[in-house]
C-alpha cells in the first residue's frame, strides 16, 4: 500500500508540473530552497523529474556548495555534461560564482539549458555546444532521443556535425577560465575527458566532481580502472560523494573494488590545503 501511494504522488505530482508547463506557454519556474529556482518544460521528462524529486544528487549539490563556500568569492566552475543546465543553475544562484562554463554535446539539449538560463535570469553561466574528449580531433555526435537526454553517450562519426568536439584545455585557454571546480557527467566518456585536461589538471589543480558508471564506461571502451589510474597519475585523492546502487558511506576513500557500479565521486588534489578543506566539507556535512 505505501508503495503504491508513493507511486499515486509521484504521478500525480508529474502531472501538475506537465499542466502547469501547458498553462504557462510551455514552461513552469519552480523554487527549491531559500529561494532557488529551476524550470519544467513541456516535452522535457528529466525536467518533470527534477521537479517531482525537488531536486537532483542532492548530497552531491550540497557538498560541491560546501566546496565552493569555503573558498574566496568570484569562483568560477566548469560543468562537463550540462544537460538542461540543472546543476549550473542551482550553483549559479546558491554561490557567489564569477563564471560557469555549461558544455552540452546535444544540440537542443543545450538550446533547452540556454533557454532555462534566460527564463531564471542567470547571465554569468555560458553554454558551449561541443562534446569533450581526448583530442579534438576525435568526431563524435550525441543522438537525439527525445526522454533519454541525461543518459544520451556520444558515438563515433564520419559525417559532418553541427556540434564540434574539444578538450577542456582548449576550453579553459579559449574562455581563460581558472575552475575551483569541474563536473564530469558525459556518460562513459569521463576517462577521455580527463585525457584532454592536463594542463587543468596539472597546473591549475580544481575539486572534480565525477561520476562513475561502470556499465557506461565499460560502453566507451574504459573502465572505472583507467579513469582512477588516471586521476591518480595526476596526484589526485578520490572519495565517495554518493552510490545509485546501494548505500555507502559518505565521505569514505574510494579505491578500485569500490563496493558499486554506479556513483559520483570527488577527485581531491594531494595538498595539504585542499585535503583540509576537503575534510572540513564533509565534517560539515555529517553534522547536518
Amino acid at each position: 500500500m505505501k508503495n503504491i501511494l508513493g507511486a499515486i504522488r509521484w504521478k500525480s505530482r508529474q502531472k501538475y508540473s506537465q499542466i502547469r508547463c501547458h498553462l504557462s506557454r510551455g514552461h513552469y519556474i519552480w523554487k527549491l530552497e531559500n529561494g532557488i529556482q529551476f524550470v519544467s518544460r513541456q516535452g522535457d521528462a528529466f525536467s518533470h523529474i527534477l521537479y517531482v524529486c525537488q531536486g537532483h544528487e542532492k548530497v552531491e549539490m550540497s557538498w560541491c556548495r560546501r566546496w565552493i563556500e569555503a573558498g574566496e568569492p568570484g569562483q568560477s566552475i566548469i560543468d562537463c555534461g550540462a544537460n538542461i543546465g540543472y546543476f549550473s543553475a542551482v550553483l549559479a544562484q546558491a554561490c557567489s560564482l564569477n563564471q560557469i562554463l555549461a558544455i552540452e554535446g546535444n544540440k537542443r539539449t543545450a538550446e533547452i539549458c540556454k533557454q532555462n538560463f534566460a527564463l531564471l535570469g542567470i547571465e554569468n553561466a555560458t553554454v558551449i555546444e561541443a562534446i569533450l574528449s581526448a583530442s579534438s580531433s576525435d568526431k563524435y555526435v550525441i543522438p537525439d532521443i527525445p526522454g533519454r537526454e541525461p543518459w544520451q553517450q556520444a558515438v563515433k562519426t564520419d559525417a559532418s556535425s553541427d556540434v564540434f568536439t574539444t578538450t577542456l584545455d582548449e576550453i579553459v585557454a579559449e574562455y581563460k577560465i581558472n575552475p575551483s571546480l569541474v563536473k564530469i557527467d558525459c556518460e562513459g566518456f569521463e576517462t577521455f575527458i580527463i585525457k584532454g585536461a592536463n594542463y587543468l589538471l596539472s597546473y591549475l589543480r580544481p575539486a572534480l566532481m565525477i561520476e562513475c558508471n561502470d556499465k557506461a564506461l565499460k560502453s566507451a571502451g574504459s573502465s572505472r580502472n583507467n579513469l582512477f589510474e588516471i586521476l591518480r597519475s595526476f596526484n589526485y585523492k578520490l572519495f565517495h560523494l554518493a552510490s545509485f546502487t546501494g548505500r555507502k558511506p559518505f565521505g569514505v576513500e574510494v579505491d578500485n573494488d569500490f563496493p558499486a557500479s554506479e556513483f559520483n565521486l570527488s577527485a581531491i588534489p594531494n595538498d595539504k590545503i585542499s585535503l583540509k578543506k576537503w575534510h572540513n566539507s564533509v565534517n560539515f556535512e555529517l553534522a547536518k
